[in-house]
This record gives structure tokens, sequence and C-alpha cells, in this order.
């Protein structure tokens, strides 16, 4: 959320980006990083439309406690079980995802616009500020040796 506020400034479609893409990185985890990046992107598209951190929180918590509890259910039932499991769990997601969708296409006509922002900062000149800042660099630096690590070890 702080990240993401901060980018504003420069632009709701930036900090969108700019976050999701920070989000993946900070995972650390090359193989995750395209999840984590889709993942992202909802949860600040989500912060920009109901101004709040309640709902990503919940849902990064709910797909944290799904990969708990696939672990947990294959130690205790096996492959085939949790396989079953989850692809149940993912058709529901996917169900009530669409019919979210066409709830919010149809009650809240303008929810899928983006709102009209003064953005008098050129888009190359946005990204040289997102990533040619200390925290940016030192993180950036940070994820790519935890990536590097990770797959050594």
């Amino acid at each position: 959320g702080v990240i993401f506020s901060r980018l504003r400034k420069y632009g709701d479609g930036l900090a969108v980006v700019a976050s999701a893409l920070l989000f993946g990185l900070f995972h650390g985890n090359p193989i995750q990083l395209p999840f984590a990046f889709l993942c992202g992107l909802i949860f600040a598209f989500l912060v920009l439309r109901t101004q709040s951190l309640l709902l990503p929180i919940l849902l990064h918590a709910i797909n944290n406690g799904l990969s708990v509890a696939c672990e947990l259910l294959e130690n205790a039932y096996g492959e085939a079980f949790v396989n079953l499991f989850y692809g149940i769990f993912f058709l529901s997601m996917l169900v009530l995802g669409i019919l979210s969708l066409i709830f919010l296409a149809i009650k809240e006509k303008g929810f899928f616009r983006p709102a009209a922002t003064h953005q008098p900062v050129r888009l190359a000149t946005r990204f040289g500020m997102l990533f040619a800042n200390p925290g940016a660099i030192a993180l950036l630096l940070y994820c790519v040796g935890t990536s590097i690590l990770f797959m050594l070890l």
C-alpha cells in the first residue's frame, strides 16, 4: 500500500503496474514472478477502485492459506485428493469471479473505466523516477541476489 500510494502522483496506471512488478520481484522467486505480478495487478486495481487495502490483504491471505492447505492435505491424503480439491476450489473461484465482474459491469457502469487523472510528467520520465531512486535500486539488487541464491541452493 505504501509503494502504491507514493507512486500515484506519477499516474494511476504507473502505480498499478510498478507496484505489481515490485510485488512480484519481492517474492524473490523467478518461477513465481509471473503469478505474483498478475496478483499484484489485481490487488493494485482493487486498491485503486475501493480505496482500501482490506480486500487485497484478504485475497492475499486466502491465496497463501490455500497453498498451506494444499500442502497439508497432500501430506495427509495424497496428491490426487489435493488435485481434486484445488480443481474444485479454482473452478468455484473462477465462477464467482465471472459473476462478480458481470455484477460490477451492470451495477457500476464506470467501474472498469480509468479515472481521469492529471499526469504532468511524461511516461519515460515517470519510469526513470521509479527505477532510478535508491530504494528501487536496493530492492532490485535484493531481489536479484535472493533469486540467484535460491537457484544455487
